[in-house]
């Protein structure tokens, strides 16, 4: 697999920066995910913390991040 996963909500979000980084030293990141792209997967619970998507690298060209603070 080659792309990004995103979480859809914030408690998914830091449910995956608290197992991933239990020291707390993460970052958040939001962006708009367009729900029409090609590659789009959705899962509706990833690894038991909520829903999430994914999309292929090619479909991530109009992703703009933008950096969250918590």
């Amino acid at each position: 697999m080659e792309g990004k996963g995103f979480a859809d909500t914030i408690e998914g979000t830091l449910a995956h920066a608290r197992a991933l980084y239990p020291d707390g030293d993460y970052r958040m990141i939001e962006a708009d995910v367009p729900d029409d792209a090609p590659s789009l997967f959705r899962q509706p619970n990833l690894d038991g913390r909520g829903p999430a998507r994914y999309l292929d690298v090619d479909d991530l060209g109009d992703v703009v991040p933008r950096p969250r603070n918590p």
